[in-house]
C-alpha cells in the first residue's frame, strides 16, 4: 500500500511541475530562434540555432509568432555567416530587417517574402553570392528589392537573381516549394556525379619498336608513323 501511495505522490508532483516547464524545453529536436522583446511587445529575431548542428542545406521558415508574441523584426546580423542556410521564408508579420541580417550566408539561394516589402537595412544579404531567387507578392513594390540586390551583390550578380512575383501567398509558396525540391534533387545527384568524376582514367601503354638499342643517351625523335624512335647520333654502342 505504501508503494502505491508513493507512486500516486510522484504522479502529483509531475502533474504540478510539468506546466511550469517551457514548451521549448519539452520539444525534442526542434529549431530555435533567439529573440529580443521590443518595447511594443513584439519580437526581433536575433539568431537561429538548428536542431541538428551539423545539418546542411537548411530551409528555414521564420515563425510569425513565438509564445503568442508577434515576430516583427529581424535584428542586425541575425543570420550572418550562417553557411547552413539554403533558403528562408519571411512571414508577413516582419515589418523590418536590420543591416546585414543575411550577411555572407555563403549557401543562401532563396528568400521568400510573404507580406508587404519590409523596411530594409542599408545592406541585408551582402556577400551572399549564391543567391538565385527572391519570391515576392505582386502587390509589393520591387524597387526596394532591386536596390537591395544592387547594393549587396553588385550590378553583374544582381542581374542574375530572379525576382519572382505572385498574386497570392499560396502560389508563391507552391513555387518556392517546387524550387526547394529542385535543389534537393541536385543535392541527391551530386554524390553520383562526384563518384564518376573521381574515377581514375585508364592508362594506355604503347610499345614502340625503336629499331635501335634500348639503352641510349641522346636525343630521341618519334617517326611520323609512330612506329620507330630515331636517335640523333651516338648510343652506348658507338
Amino acid at each position: 500500500m505504501s508503494r502505491f501511495r508513493r507512486f500516486i505522490a510522484m504522479l502529483l508532483v509531475i502533474a504540478m511541475v510539468l506546466p511550469m516547464i517551457p514548451a521549448s524545453a519539452l520539444a525534442a529536436a526542434e529549431d530555435s530562434f533567439a529573440y529580443t522583446v521590443l518595447e511594443d511587445g513584439t519580437l526581433s529575431i536575433d539568431g537561429f540555432a538548428p536542431a541538428d548542428e551539423d545539418a546542411q542545406n537548411l530551409d528555414v521558415q521564420i515563425p510569425s509568432e513565438i509564445d503568442a508574441a508577434v515576430v516583427a523584426h529581424l535584428s542586425e546580423e541575425a543570420f550572418a555567416y550562417n553557411e547552413q542556410l539554403r533558403s528562408v521564408v519571411i512571414p508577413a508579420s516582419v515589418a523590418g530587417i536590420g543591416n546585414s541580417a543575411f550577411y555572407h550566408c555563403a549557401n543562401l539561394k532563396a528568400i521568400a517574402f510573404l507580406g508587404d516589402a519590409p523596411q530594409l537595412g542599408v545592406t541585408v544579404a551582402e556577400g551572399s553570392h549564391a543567391l538565385e531567387k527572391l519570391f515576392v507578392l505582386s502587390t509589393c513594390s520591387i524597387e526596394g528589392f532591386c536596390t537591395l540586390l544592387l547594393n549587396d551583390l553588385g550590378e553583374e550578380k544582381a542581374r542574375q537573381v530572379e525576382v519572382l512575383e505572385f498574386d497570392d501567398v499560396a502560389g508563391l509558396m507552391e513555387a518556392y516549394e517546387a524550387y526547394i525540391q529542385e535543389l534537393d534533387a541536385q543535392v541527391e545527384a551530386a554524390p553520383e556525379e562526384e563518384a564518376v568524376a573521381e574515377q581514375p582514367e585508364e592508362s594506355v601503354s604503347i610499345q614502340v619498336d625503336t629499331g635501335f638499342v634500348d639503352d641510349c643517351n641522346n636525343d630521341h625523335v618519334l617517326s611520323a608513323d609512330g612506329q620507330q624512335l630515331a636517335v640523333s647520333h651516338a648510343t652506348k654502342e658507338d
